[in-house]
């Protein structure tokens, strides 16, 4: 699979933001178009990923988040707080990992995904792949 494109970013209301500008920062990540080019029948695909040397702290930053459907877009809510530190991303579905001897990890759902649009996401390598389960 490619990487997904540069996703455009938009932040809440400049008032809110004024507010609280740091407890309750949230950016919406907006892909073009209503449905990505990859498509799976499969509603548990399983990904392989050459990731290299990633330190174990950063898979945990692994995962697959469901993409909001608009007419021309798609789109995830990134929310941040100072409470912990965290940035989430909302619609996160729980996957599990696995490495092969030979390095290659396997990331596999869970569970079966709903139709829908989805980002398989790298956390802090900032890679992020769409893809579409009809």
């Amino acid at each position: 699979m490619l990487e997904a494109p540069s996703p455009s970013f938009r932040t809440q209301g400049d008032t809110a933001w004024f507010f609280d500008p740091i407890n309750r920062s949230q950016i919406w990540y907006e892909y073009l178009g209503s449905a990505s080019p990859i498509q799976f029948t499969e509603h548990k695909p399983v990904f392989h990923a050459n990731l290299g040397y990633m330190p174990d702290r950063d898979l945990r930053l692994v995962q697959i988040i469901r993409l909001k459907q608009k007419t021309d877009r798609r789109e995830a809510r990134l929310s941040w707080s100072t409470g912990d530190m965290l940035a989430r991303f909302s619609g996160t579905v729980p996957v599990m990992l696995a490495q092969a001897a030979d390095g290659v990890f396997t990331i596999t759902p869970q569970s079966d995904l709903e139709k829908g649009e989805y980002l398989l996401s790298f956390g802090r390598m900032m890679m992020k792949y769409d893809f579409g389960v009809r």
